[in-house]
């Protein structure tokens, strides 16, 4: 009891230390001196001091750091929930097929908290070409799953019936490229209410998808965004035969599904979207061997507002009720040779007890390449919106069959015809495109913001405000491409495209003596990948130097150094800033040889003095003529090079920009062009010049725009050429600090020891 009640008063120090192995302290101590020593000595400035392993100073990052801000990705698209590492112990194997998760995964989710699981099925390396199947109910109201990686089962065959069936916060289904998959059975998605996504794609082998496959999924007050609603996309299934009824029953919040090139499908189920349907577009595109749209496909689906039927090659007849009581607005009929029957009734609004003949919401149709044996029942399309149109796709050699459906919805001898404003007539839509120089849509900006092209539909004659041509971020302003744009909206479907160059990465021209010194202030050029550069025009003419050679860069590195290499004789003068790729360019001159005359030397001697005196006023003038005017021409550019000023104030504010603007600038190392540094006694004041262009003239590459097929020994590596390296600016203090705190330390564990003793 005296022991602990002389240890009582004193600092807490000593407490620790009974705690504490003693020489664990110790070297505590020591590590901790270390770390403080090693600060004192880390380079903390530049230095003037040399390296000629250039390479050297990029940065590694280890694979560890990747593999964790991998990690930190998925998390942040997961909500931040808890990823777990997926090893063949978490799942219930029989025979290659996969039967449910296991009683160890399921320990997890109870002991962790499945709510705070990421909810990210993926499967082990080993599963890739040993898995085969998917049992029935095998993830079958599993909480908390979102994602399954089934495209990691190469080997994969079969999704047994209901194998995913109640999995209520299922959101994405990725099922494409599996070379194996043959089956998807009944119920397998069913009853996903989350579900948002589903992607069938180049599956070669798939067969089959069952009853109910997606019943009840897709359903609403299962998304923070309503907005956020679901698609479906089937396509590239060339083996593909059948698709079992009900398939999309009662999915709510479904709005897009795309069927295309499903060469074997011979037929479509009548119920595919009964109940309660949310769909509003559907695509049926190169169903080869489809012969019939059967009756009530989407009946009743009282959101639907678009169907596309295209390029069904042996479609005959599309049956009654096929649209009846929905809300469609636009159907297209276009690519269908062999149709030769729509049967009555095809279309109907959908009904009003109160109001039986309420006009319905059909305004267009869009038909192109028909039979024109094509027959159109009586009451085809029963009480359309008035005052739609007809729109034939190819203009006027469609006309014939456009005049066919206007007699059908106009007809006079019906009980209610449509007349007056009332009536249908022939129209035309006007849809605006953008572009890039390749041809290519252009679907997102530099800033990615989405692009998106527009349609605008009326009758022949119908006059429409030119709407504003977008600013598109990362591209030029764009020219009229194709299409005429006259604001009256014509017969048929008709494009204005514009087109945008692309803005190309910024490039550099230096202008340098034989020592690599620059003799003007490089030359930024930026502009569009059409834009020509024309490196004739930029050889300047500076007095007291003749034009020796030029190079061109490599790859540039990490710290913005390059390799050069001579251009050879063959290669064009003239080339697009697109083929150019970024690559700088190394104008070389050579003082201009003076002739000895014996005569005359004191004269001579007298002249040259005067022509380095010109010499720096003209090569600062020419700068200042730069700086002035961004696309002035090469005449004018020489003109400036070559006139002179004696002006010696300038000559010296002239020197201080230069070494200002060198010491703000980092990146100005050596050898990057020409040294930034020196301008071998030459003064220049002209700030970087943007030579970009707008241009829109297409180049054909008069040589090899994409590369240089230089020998080996005109390559100039440079190899005198250096960076700086790191210097040796030493901070002595906190090496004190830490020999203080040793000392300490080492006094502290031998009192302690002294104490117990």
């Amino acid at each position: 009891m005296l022991m602990k009640h002389e240890k009582e008063p004193h600092h807490n120090f000593y407490k620790i230390t009974e705690h504490l192995n003693g020489k664990h302290f110790l070297y505590a101590g020591i590590a901790t001196t270390t770390l403080l020593g090693g600060m004192g000595v880390t380079p903390i400035a530049l230095a003037d001091k040399e390296v000629t392993d250039q390479t050297e100073l990029a940065t590694k990052v280890p694979t560890s750091k990747i593999k964790n801000k991998a990690k930190k990705t998925d998390r942040a698209i997961s909500d931040d929930g808890e990823v777990h590492e997926f090893t063949a112990d978490d799942f219930e194997v029989t025979n290659g097929v996969i039967t449910g998760v296991s009683d160890s995964f399921n320990e997890y989710l109870a002991l962790g908290d499945w709510q705070s699981w990421d909810g990210h099925v993926t499967f082990p390396a080993e599963f890739a070409t040993s898995i085969i199947g998917i049992g029935s109910y095998a993830f079958s109201g599993i909480e908390s799953v979102r994602t399954v990686d089934l495209n990691s089962l190469t080997s994969l065959q079969t999704i047994s019936e209901s194998a995913f069936d109640g999995s209520e916060t299922l959101e994405a289904i990725e099922l494409s490229n599996l070379d194996n998959l043959k089956t998807i059975g009944n119920n397998a998605f069913a009853n996903c209410g989350a579900l948002r996504t589903v992607n069938l794609t180049n599956l070669p082998a798939l067969t089959s998808i069952g009853d109910g496959a997606f019943a009840g999924s897709f359903m609403t007050g299962y998304y923070e965004e309503e907005d956020n609603l679901g698609s479906v996309n089937l396509a590239n299934l060339p083996k593909l035969t059948r698709i079992g009824d009900a398939i999309f029953n009662s999915c709510e919040s479904l709005k897009t599904v795309n069927f295309t090139n499903l060469d074997n499908l011979r037929s479509l189920p009548r119920d595919m979207f009964d109940g309660d349907s949310g769909i509003t577009t559907v695509t049926f595109d190169g169903l080869a061997k489809i012969e019939s749209l059967p009756s009530e496909l989407f009946y009743n689906c009282k959101n639907l507002t678009t169907v596309t039927i295209n390029n069904l090659a042996k479609l005959e007849t599309i049956e009654d009720n096929v649209f009846g009581q929905t809300t469609l607005q636009t159907l297209t009929l276009t690519n269908l040779p062999n149709l030769i029957q729509i049967n009555e009734s095809v279309y109907s609004p959908i009904y009003d007890y109160y109001n039986e003949h309420q006009y319905g919401t059909l305004s267009q149709l869009i038909i192109g390449n028909l039979n024109t044996a094509l027959t159109i029942e009586n009451d085809t399309f029963y009480n359309p919106h008035p005052g739609g149109i007809v729109i034939p796709l190819n203009g006027d050699s469609d006309v014939s069959a456009a005049q066919k459906f206007l007699a059908n919805i106009n007809d006079l001898n019906n009980s209610y015809p449509l007349v007056g404003h009332d009536k249908w007539q022939l129209g035309g839509t006007v849809t605006y495109k953008y572009i890039d120089q390749d041809g290519q849509v252009i679907s997102t900006g530099a800033d990615r913001k989405p692009i998106t092209s527009f349609t605008l539909s009326g009758k022949v004659g119908t006059k429409y405000d030119l709407p504003t041509i977008p600013t598109i971020a990362g591209y030029g302003k764009p020219t009229l491409y194709s299409g005429t744009e006259n604001g009256t909206i014509s017969i048929g479907m008709n494009e204005i495209v514009y087109q945008y160059q692309a803005a190309t990465s910024e490039f550099t021209i230096y202008r340098v003596d034989i020592n690599d010194q620059n003799l003007v202030t490089p030359e930024k050029v930026t502009g569009f990948m059409n834009d020509i550069l024309d490196l004739d025009d930029k050889e300047l003419a500076i007095n007291g130097y003749d034009f020796k050679e030029l190079s061109i860069s490599g790859l540039s590195r990490v710290v913005g150094d390059y390799t050069w290499q001579a251009v050879p004789d063959s290669f064009g003068k003239q080339l697009t800033l697109g083929a150019n790729a970024g690559r700088s360019y190394k104008f070389v001159y050579a003082k201009t040889a003076v002739k000895n005359n014996d005569s005359s030397s004191s004269s001579s001697s007298s002249n040259n003095s005067s022509n380095s005196s010109s010499n720096t006023n003209n090569s600062n003038n020419n700068s200042a003529g730069n700086s002035s005017s961004q696309s002035s021409s090469t005449a004018s550019t020489s003109s400036s090079a070559a006139s002179s000023s004696t002006d010696k104030k300038n000559d010296d504010s002239t020197a201080k920009s230069s070494s200002s603007n060198t010491a703000n600038n980092p990146t100005g190392l050596p050898v990057t062009g020409g040294n930034s540094t020196g301008t071998s006694g030459i003064g220049s004041t002209n700030t970087n010049r943007d030579t970009s262009r707008s241009s829109s003239t297409r180049y054909m590459p008069l040589s090899t725009d994409s590369g240089f097929n230089t020998p080996t020994s005109s390559v100039r590596r440079n190899s005198d050429r250096v960076l700086p390296q790191s210097g040796y600016v030493v901070n002595r203090v906190l090496p004190v600090i830490g020999a203080i705190a040793l000392a300490g330390v080492i006094g502290l564990y031998a009192f302690s020891k002294k104490r117990k003793l």
